[in-house]
């Protein structure tokens, strides 16, 4: 599996910065995904500088996983749910950052 992140981090490194490192962190969300590359590039635009204001990163990331689940089991032809279930991750395991 092979994950982008491309934040629109403004003209300035504020905390968008911090907020692409959050999100790389957790690239693969609640899921244990053995073979996994992640990549989380703040950029700079010409645009007002961003700003975390709620969950930091997460909530784009979380977004991204969950929606490519859905599409996974759909594919698939399973229940949503049940991938989510079989690929949650359990006691021992960690996430791609060995955190």
């Amino acid at each position: 599996m092979s994950i982008l992140f491309l934040f629109d981090g403004g003209a300035y490194s504020d905390k968008a910065i911090d907020v692409s490192r959050a999100a790389a962190v957790d690239c693969t969300g609640p899921y244990h995904i053995e073979n996994v590359w992640c990549d989380s590039l703040c950029v700079y635009t010409n645009h007002p500088y961003a700003t975390p204001f709620r969950g930091f990163g997460h909530s784009e990331q979380a977004f991204a996983i969950e929606r490519a689940i859905d599409l996974l089991a759909e594919k698939l032809g399973m229940d949503k749910w049940e991938l989510r279930r079989k690929n949650a991750i359990r006691p021992g395991h960690t996430t791609p950052t060995q955190v």
